[in-house]
């Protein structure tokens, strides 16, 4: 392997090395160990706060596969880490002065792992659903009504066979929405109204 090599893979693995060193004074029984690279254990905390900071699995995972795959990720880096450590590149200068620059961002991510994430509870849902949201696009097609009455009565019209060109044109003076049917293309949940987003996101799919 060449340098860059190692300085691209072996320096994300040495986040998840210093992320370890933080945890050196937990109990274990409140803290279990999920895995084990050669000498070095692999803490279920260290593994949470990465798969909720810094996600490594498809969208469209379960959460158990998401977890898995967050976990052969850490795994990968981390034996790739041990062999770039092995070859004496962690004493390279150029490497030592990313080491420098990582420790400082390492030990604010710390600050933030004590001073915030330890003192408001994420669920594993609400993690996941809140992953779900900024990362899965959908495409969204509207109608605008003034009136719930009018809103009520666009969706009665759809269940009975119109279609969303023929009330875009009734719903919308803007032209190009009434032309294309109140296709707002792919977006993001993030990216709209809340109270929108909400709606949707409840929605089955293609509904």
């Amino acid at each position: 392997m060449n340098k860059r090599f190692y300085l691209a893979f072996g320096l994300a693995g040495l986040l998840f090395v210093l992320s370890l060193s933080t945890g050196c004074s937990r109990q274990h029984s409140d803290d279990p160990v999920v895995a084990r690279v050669g000498d070095q254990e692999i803490h279920f905390s260290d593994f949470l706060l990465r798969f909720t900071l810094f996600p490594q699995f498809k969208p469209n995972s379960t959460l158990r596969e998401a977890r898995l795959e967050q976990l052969d990720h850490v795994i990968d880096r981390f034996l790739l880490w041990q062999a770039a450590e092995k070859d004496g590149l962690a004493n390279d200068p150029d490497i030592q002065a990313y080491l420098n620059y990582i420790l400082r961002q390492e030990t604010l991510k710390y600050l933030y792992k004590k001073e915030v994430y330890e003192k408001i509870p994420v669920s594993d849902q609400d993690a996941w659903e809140e992953y779900k949201r900024r990362n899965i696009r959908i495409r969204l097609r509207h109608l605008f009504a003034p009136t719930r009455e009018q809103a009520l009565a666009f969706r009665r019209r759809l269940e009975q066979g119109a279609t969303f060109q023929q009330l875009a044109r009734e719903a919308f003076s803007d032209s190009v929405l009434a032309n294309n049917g109140g296709d707002l293309g792919y977006v993001n949940f993030t990216d709209l109204d809340p109270l929108l987003a909400d709606s949707i996101y409840n929605l089955p799919l293609h509904q």
